[in-house]
């Protein structure tokens, strides 16, 4: 009996200071607002869930449709896009300040009762406890990526008129990529993308839910401390399973939120590369510098209608620029930090099976997303210099063109003879080159020596 006492006390001591206290509550309280709105947060969600990758998509863009006429129809606006966002974000602000509550915590990063009881996760599963600071980071990265998607996406038009409108005239004339048309190209492409997220999410969940088994397997474990004291023991495990809750279905909306970027960043690259190369061709037909002035300046004042429009496009960019840097800011760190962890700080092979997929999946996005950025800046500047090339070989058939038309292609021309080359940027002006990827690549070891001097250094 003095034994259970102790126990008690040790569990009251854990739980009952102020700040955690006031944690379970905003917990109860954002639980007790989802519930009441919980099925326009679950329209946003489901069709990931049952691997319906179209229908996913076009969820997404109704809402930024509602978005964008909210001033008509405010009342749909706050109902179907603005409270399940909202609902969100609010869940992303608890569990950033949950882990910065654990990490200030550190007396405790080694009491098994209090972790399991205030849900500190990263440490219940073999992280250190300042690793809730790389976590607050992806809290945070959900956070930016939420307001970006649905209140400032400027690609969301582009995107809707191409996924869910099937709008060929979004592309050039005959409206092919190689041998498939555009549109169906682009389907397939987002389609075969989504499956192959919807299993890997599918296989992370589910360890996410052994993990949690563990919760009630401590439940089970001190069965009579807390079934034999009442309300107060009953508390305590409500407060254990709001938390596993919590921390589930932030990952759920974490998930979403990454998905929906990378699948919007994916579509307008495919979009942007594909018209690049359709307007290429036209240059190709100038394979033969016999041929008239005429039809030479005629195909590349057709060329230079058409680069316009894709330099419009580029011009989109925006969200996407920024989206690609604070995703690099925030996962190099983190990533290096598993992969350290990984190889010098665990021998638990659960732990290296599951944080090993995590890292796996981080460098494939961190690797694949930035050489995508490359290789679509690439393509765009590919077609420029072809289209420099041939005025400069064709200078002087000019004598049967007009001085305007004259003027205008070659101020063109020159306008893409800089410094400043045009394509996709990081947040500031730099353009995402091959070169700014082997810059990438110099980074990140540079980040992975860093950490680990300061992981594995001191130990030493």
């Amino acid at each position: 009996m003095i034994i259970q006492l102790q126990i008690l006390e040790k569990f009251y001591h854990c739980t009952c200071n102020f700040f955690s206290s006031s944690l379970l509550f905003l917990s109860n309280l954002w639980i007790c607002l989802a519930i009441r709105n919980l099925d326009n947060v679950i329209k946003m969600i489901w069709p990931l869930i049952l691997n319906r990758p179209i229908k996913y998509i076009e969820n997404y863009l109704i809402c930024y449709r509602i978005y964008m006429t909210k001033k008509q129809n405010h009342e749909l606006y706050f109902q179907k896009v603005k409270l399940p966002v909202r609902i969100m974000e609010t869940l992303f602000i608890i569990m950033a300040i949950r882990c910065i509550y654990f990490v200030k915590q550190s007396q405790y990063k080694n009491d098994q009762t209090w972790i399991m009881l205030n849900g500190n996760i990263i440490r219940q599963n073999g992280l250190d406890n300042y690793a809730n600071l790389f976590i607050f980071a992806m809290i945070i990265q959900a956070y930016l990526f939420l307001r970006m998607l649905y209140y400032n996406n400027p690609c969301a038009n582009l995107l809707d008129c191409v996924l869910i409108g099937k709008k060929k005239q979004v592309f050039f004339r005959p409206y092919r990529y190689r041998t498939y048309l555009a549109i169906d190209f682009v389907e397939f492409v987002i389609k075969i993308w989504l499956y192959a997220i919807y299993y890997f999410v599918i296989y992370i969940e589910l360890c996410m839910i052994g993990f949690s088994l563990t919760a009630y397997q401590f439940i089970a474990e001190h069965s009579n401390e807390f079934f034999n004291h009442g309300l107060f023991g009953y508390l305590l495990i409500v407060q254990i399973i709001i938390n596993r809750l919590l921390f589930s279905v932030c990952f759920i909306f974490y998930a979403h939120v990454s998905i929906m970027m990378a699948t919007t960043v994916l579509a307008f690259i495919l979009i942007i590369v594909i018209q690049c190369w359709q307007t290429r061709q036209f240059l190709f037909k100038v394979y033969n510098f016999r041929q008239s002035s005429i039809h030479i300046y005629c195909t590349l004042s057709k060329f230079q209608k058409c680069h316009t429009k894709n330099l419009e496009r580029f011009n989109l960019r925006t969200i996407y620029s920024k989206a690609l840097s604070i995703f690099l800011i925030f996962n190099i760190p983190f990533n290096c930090y598993l992969l350290i962890f990984l190889i010098f700080r665990t021998n638990n092979w659960i732990i290296r099976y599951y944080y090993g997929s995590v890292c796996l999946q981080q460098i494939i996005c961190m690797f694949g997303i930035h050489l995508m950025f490359a290789m679509c800046s690439n393509s765009f500047q590919k077609t420029s210099k072809r289209f420099i090339s041939l005025l400069a070989i064709n200078r002087k058939k000019i004598h049967l063109i007009s001085i305007g038309q004259q003027l205008k292609i070659n101020n063109y021309g020159q306008c893409f003879h800089t410094k400043n080359k045009y394509g996709l940027t990081y947040a500031s002006n730099q353009l995402v080159s091959m070169m700014g990827f082997v810059k990438y690549l110099l980074l990140y070891s540079q980040a992975f020596m860093f950490i680990y001097t300061q992981m594995i250094g001191p130990i030493k």
